[in-house]
């Protein structure tokens, strides 16, 4: 019931504005205290504002809970998916644990049980039902093959004994690195495709942008747009308006923008744009394979578009191509992917009943133990359109410092 329901708590768009709401949450509303009693009349809603009350109890083996899967836990509690399961005599504390990824219930002794070890291996790890299901889709429904896999002989190969133990058997190894390497392979050509990124940055950094102006009394009450609290609240209070929040709404709040006069230039920019279904044009890209996170962050924090994350410094080249600092667009943080993580949520390797290795990455006749730890990194800018576009990468070379003109040098080589 868990990898049934695991996604029920998506927002519109899917991640895209899972990003956004993130970012708000984040910056605004993670430290304020929730009255979380608040307008609640039922008694059985009282037993699950209790269970959140107490979700700090709870052990987990990794605290890598998205967003939506927050969100789910309020669908499952507050509406009457919940009451239904309850009638089939489940424990939706339980279901929950499964989504969220946690390996224990609420009051156990033990930080884990083995069940909901292998409940999390099999719903939220590095080789999950999800990641097989999506990636599979994906190369489906885009055309491209590149998250192929033998998907009948990984599920022929699994394995998982009593101890909560999850992997494979030594032969489904070799199915096991054509899983890691068609994942990664499917997320720096599909998923971090180019027009791909301009789109979910656009659409996400609109959306942010809005509940920004909402909050600070800019937004005009014709544009009904919801924050991660809000909705939580609104699960709590008229679970029934939870279900018009789709992917319909979204592109009405668009609408909406395009009929106002909003005082920002990039939301008006934004709406214009994605009505027009036309992505936002890149200016600037850095792509590399980073050995793990520490030159991840070397790269991050040294890099041509990390310079310009610098405001002046946008300012200086915004000018001197003859456009707004605005028409610059950069994510606060370049887009990563590791291809596999050696610490979470191990994969181990069986001879028949028996574990081999307790983790892939341990195994000398596998190739993940040289791609552990390995990180994409994809870090762009944007901007409205050609004009713009032409104007800023022509200016690009004359603003940069010393010690980043072989980086953009490499760059003119390479593209």
């Amino acid at each position: 019931m868990s990898a049934l329901l695991h996604d029920i708590g998506h927002f519109p768009l899917s991640h895209t504005l899972e990003t956004a709401l993130k970012k708000f949450y984040e910056k605004f509303e993670l430290k304020k205290d929730e009255n979380i009693e608040k307008e609640i009349v039922t008694t059985s809603v009282k037993d699950n504002i209790n269970h959140l009350k107490n979700r700090d109890k709870i052990k987990t083996f990794q605290s890598d809970t998205k967003l939506h899967e927050e969100m789910a836990e309020y669908v499952i509690f507050f509406t009457s998916i919940g009451e239904e399961l309850k009638k089939l005599g489940l424990d939706i504390a339980r279901i929950v644990g499964g989504i969220k990824g946690e390996t224990s219930g609420i009051g156990d002794v033990e930080p884990k049980d083995q069940i909901s070890t292998l409940t999390r291996n099999l719903i939220h790890s590095q080789l999950d039902a999800d990641r097989i299901d999506y990636l599979l889709r994906d190369a489906v429904f885009s055309g491209v093959c590149s998250g192929i896999f033998d998907l009948d002989k990984l599920l022929e190969e699994i394995r998982y004994n009593e101890e909560g133990k999850y992997g494979v058997n030594i032969p489904g190894i070799r199915v096991v690195e054509q899983f890691f390497l068609s994942r990664y392979a499917a997320y720096s050509q599909v998923v971090f495709n180019r027009k791909v990124h301009a789109w979910e940055f656009m659409a996400s950094d609109f959306y942010y942008r809005l509940l920004e102006m909402k909050i600070n009394g800019e937004l005009p009450k014709t544009i009904e747009i919801y924050s991660f609290e809000e909705l939580k609240n609104l699960l709590k209070t008229e679970p029934v308006k939870f279900l018009n929040f789709t992917d319909h709404f979204f592109f009405k709040i668009v609408e909406n923008v395009l009929d106002c006069n909003l005082p920002d230039y990039t939301v008006n920019m934004y709406a214009k744009l994605i009505n027009e279904r036309k992505p936002l044009k890149i200016v600037y890209v850095v792509e590399e394979l980073c050995n793990n996170k520490e030159e991840f962050e070397e790269k991050f924090n040294n890099s041509i578009v990390s310079y310009f994350r610098n405001e002046e410094n946008k300012r200086k080249l915004a000018e001197k191509a003859g456009v707004k600092p605005e028409d610059i667009l950069i994510d606060e943080k370049p887009l990563k992917v590791t291809i596999f993580e050696r610490g979470k949520d191990p994969i181990a390797v069986f001879n028949k009943n028996k574990v081999v290795y307790n983790n892939i990455s341990d195994c000398e006749f596998s190739i993940l133990k040289l791609f552990a730890e390995k990180v994409l990194y994809i870090d762009r800018i944007f901007t409205f359109d050609e004009d713009k576009q032409r104007k800023i990468q022509g200016c690009l070379k004359n603003v940069l410092p010393p010690q980043l003109q072989k980086e953009f040098k490499d760059y003119l080589i390479s593209s």
